[in-house]
């Protein structure tokens, strides 16, 4: 029987908390994440709140799996990281520009298509300022990676974001991919240590 670490929840053998620095920041981190989603064991959202441990994780699809996020967002201090025909360039937001700034920031976490379905079921999350990665680094997320022009994975639009909005150093968590991905690719290697 495979014994887990208590920790990072993660297999003994696969155990990362040797590779977890704690990233202190401003911004609320929300993920709404598919049902499907959550269940994977590729996921990089569980590595998300590893590093920034006040990540908020709500998982479920319908507008009534996310009535709860919808009554915490702060009013014009919320912006959701979409695609969306209204999103503008994350990376032309500055925060001392013309109205409250960022204190949340809401990321969809699934597939293409799951993060649609998600965004379609929730019009609420419309009515929010929504944004999108426009100079974002190259994915680095190879163990699941998506043949699509832009695609990354959670953690690095997480951390693309933060540095972006907050202009901290995020590092942490792109460091804490590829330690994970590394595990993954060769559990074998890291039992023998």
């Amino acid at each position: 029987m495979r014994t887990y670490c208590t920790h990072c929840h993660f297999p003994q053998s696969t155990c990362l908390c040797d590779d977890i620095s704690i990233i202190d920041s401003p911004l609320s981190v929300i993920v709404l994440q598919h049902k499907k989603e959550s269940s994977h064991a590729k996921n990089t959202v569980r590595l998300v709140k590893l590093a920034i441990p006040t990540t908020q994780v709500y998982v479920g699809k319908a507008a009534e799996d996310f009535v709860s996020v919808k009554d915490n967002v702060l009013a014009g201090q919320c912006g959701v990281v979409y695609p969306s025909a209204q999103s503008t360039p994350l990376e032309n937001f500055s925060q001392g520009g013309v109205g409250r700034p960022l204190s949340q920031l809401i990321f969809i976490d699934g597939s293409w298509r799951q993060a649609y379905a998600i965004w379609q079921a929730n019009r609420w999350l419309h009515s929010l300022p929504q944004f999108h990665l426009n100079n974002a680094p190259e994915s680095h997320y190879i163990i699941r990676h998506v043949n699509l022009d832009h695609s990354l994975s959670t953690l690095e639009a997480v951390s693309h974001a933060v540095a972006c909005v907050a202009g901290i150093d995020t590092s942490p968590l792109l460091q804490l991919q590829s330690a994970f991905q590394a595990r993954w690719r060769s559990p074998q290697q890291h039992r023998r240590k």
